[in-house]
C-alpha cells in the first residue's frame, strides 16, 4: 500500500485508530496527525492524478 503516491503506512494506521475511536474529542486531539497522515497525502495523490 505504501507504493501509492503520497501515501504511507501512517495513513492506514490512522484510519484503523479512527475506526476504534470514532468520536469528536479523539479526532480533535488527533487533528494534526490527520493533517499530516491523511489530508496532505490525499492532496498529493489527487494532484498526481490531475497531472497525468
Amino acid at each position: 500500500m505504501s507504493n501509492l503516491p503520497g501515501f504511507s503506512r501512517d495513513l492506514f494506521i490512522f484510519l484503523n485508530d479512527l475506526a476504534d475511536n470514532n468520536d469528536r474529542g479523539w479526532f480533535q486531539a488527533s487533528k494534526p496527525r490527520y493533517e499530516e497522515s491523511v489530508k496532505e497525502p490525499a492532496l498529493v495523490f489527487i494532484a498526481s492524478l490531475l497531472s497525468t
